[in-house]
C-alpha cells in the first residue's frame, strides 16, 4: 500500500561527487522530513518529470505561488561580455545561479523598479 505525503518544500541537500548521488530532504506539512539519496539517473528523471508536471499546472491568470526567500544575492556581468550572472541564495544556504541575456537582465531591472514603486494600501480589517 502506498503512503501519500503532502510536501511543503526542500529544506536542504548535498551532492556526493564521488558516488554521483544527491542526498536531499523533503519537508512535510506536519513539520516532519523525509530523507532521500538518488543516483544521477534517478535525480535527472525526478527533476525532468516534476518540471513537465509543473508546466501543466501553470496558468496565465494570477495565482498564489510558493517562493523561496532570498538571504543573499549577487549580480555580475560575465567578464567576457556574455550574460549577466544572477546568484540567489536561500536562508538555508541553497544557491540558485542564472545566466541572463543582457536584454532580459535590463527588462528585469525595469520590471523590478515598476513593481517596487507600486503602492498597495493596507485594508481595514
Amino acid at each position: 500500500m502506498t503512503t501519500t505525503f503532502r510536501l511543503t518544500g526542500i529544506p536542504g541537500g548535498a551532492v556526493d561527487l564521488q558516488k554521483r548521488e544527491i542526498d536531499f530532504r523533503l519537508q512535510l506539512d506536519n513539520g516532519g522530513e523525509l530523507a532521500f539519496i538518488a543516483g544521477l539517473s534517478a535525480a535527472e528523471q525526478i527533476a525532468s518529470a516534476l518540471g513537465r508536471m509543473t508546466q501543466q499546472l501553470r496558468q496565465s491568470k494570477p495565482q498564489n505561488v510558493i517562493a523561496e526567500q532570498v538571504a543573499e544575492y549577487a549580480v555580475q556581468r560575465d567578464p567576457h561580455g556574455g550574460p549577466v550572472l544572477l546568484r540567489l541564495v536561500t536562508p538555508q544556504g541553497i544557491p540558485y545561479t542564472f545566466a541572463l541575456p543582457l536584454a532580459a537582465a535590463t527588462d528585469i531591472v525595469t520590471r523590478l523598479q515598476i513593481e517596487s514603486a507600486k503602492v498597495h494600501p493596507s485594508g481595514n480589517a
